[in-house]
């Protein structure tokens, strides 16, 4: 069973590059190479690839989650990784961006470290979400009814992440930081 600390200590390794063009399947082919070597090196826990989408999204996105830091910096250190980086070279137009990302970007944790349970965090993510989505649908709607649906998409996440990161989610926080960090009967032992 995971529990909240499991949770806390993965790790996302966000790698972003813009292709030449025609080089998509070269690149899935090269991230699949990437993924199957970072699995057999262990503490890869999931992985995506989210494609350029033309005049939204130039870049391609690859996404590892490891289990923990320790397990990040084996796959970062691995030969297997630079063999896949080199391959990149060819297919590349751009630097690659990297970033690594722990969780919620920083939304639950104390002070001391601590990490409420995930149902917890669901639910507050989830009553900070639907007024911030309304209110940004609605505003988007009104400033601009004809945008296509894959700049809907990006315009609406992008707001909807930053309304919560920077405003909603720490107010939240702050509001049921006592109940968050609660244990519940169960696991008292009650």
């Amino acid at each position: 069973m995971s529990t909240a600390q499991d949770v806390s200590e993965q790790v996302t390794l966000v790698s972003a590059v813009r292709l030449r063009a025609g080089a998509e399947d070269a690149q899935r082919i090269l991230h699949d190479t990437g993924v199957a070597a970072a699995r057999a090196q262990g503490g890869l826990v999931r992985d995506e690839l989210v494609a350029s989408v033309p005049g939204v999204q130039v870049e391609t996105v690859a996404l590892l989650t490891f289990i923990d830091r320790a397990h990040l910096d084996q796959w970062l250190a691995s030969p297997e990784r630079a063999e896949v980086l080199r391959g990149m070279d060819d297919l590349a137009v751009s630097e690659r961006s990297i970033n690594v990302l722990n969780g919620f970007p920083g939304w639950f944790a104390d002070a001391g470290g601590r990490v409420p349970v995930r149902w917890k965090q669901a639910l507050v993510v989830i009553a900070g979400l639907i007024p911030v989505s309304y209110v940004v649908t609605e505003l988007r709607t009104l400033t601009a009814p004809e945008l296509p649906l894959p700049a809907v998409i990006v315009v609406n996440a992008i707001a909807n992440v930053c309304i919560l990161t920077w405003i909603v989610m720490p107010g939240l926080h702050r509001l049921l930081a006592r109940w968050l960090l609660e244990k519940s009967p169960r696991a008292r032992g009650l």
